[in-house]
């Protein structure tokens, strides 16, 4: 599984690096999390911090969909992952407000957060930044 060292993917922008600064990432969240994307919903910052905050913790390994609708939604966990489907339409709508966060002017020179299509962890990428991971 993914951990901070990511490697470019077919969704980076030219010119972007990887990036493995935890202070410069956690700096672009509190960002993101600012945002009128993410400022007035209570569950979709709440996931999106637990998994930013355990791939820099090196924890990318242990976010699996249960985990995330035990510790985000509050469901019990023997929930059913086939009829509950919270998780991952949660992680398709994060990945929408990421979207529309780095389309606004101003962000497209910030560090990107980014959250692939079936996957449950994120990568972070920036240009110009000293750290370069791949």
């Amino acid at each position: 599984m993914a951990d901070l060292a990511s490697t470019r993917t077919s969704e980076q922008e030219p010119g972007q690096q990887a990036t493995n600064d935890p202070e410069l990432i956690r700096a672009q969240l509190k960002r993101v999390l600012g945002s009128s994307a993410f400022r007035n919903s209570k569950r979709y910052p709440r996931f999106l911090k637990l998994i930013v905050e355990q791939t820099l913790l090196g924890r990318s390994d242990s976010l699996k969909e249960r985990l995330l609708g035990i510790e985000v939604f509050d469901r019990k966990p023997d929930y059913d992952l086939a009829t509950d489907p919270i998780v991952r339409v949660a992680a398709g709508e994060i990945r929408k407000r990421l979207a529309q966060y780095y389309i606004e002017y101003g962000h497209e020179t910030e560090i990107r957060i980014q959250l692939q299509a079936g996957h449950m962890y994120p990568s972070f990428f920036g240009r110009g930044l000293q750290s370069d991971t791949r």
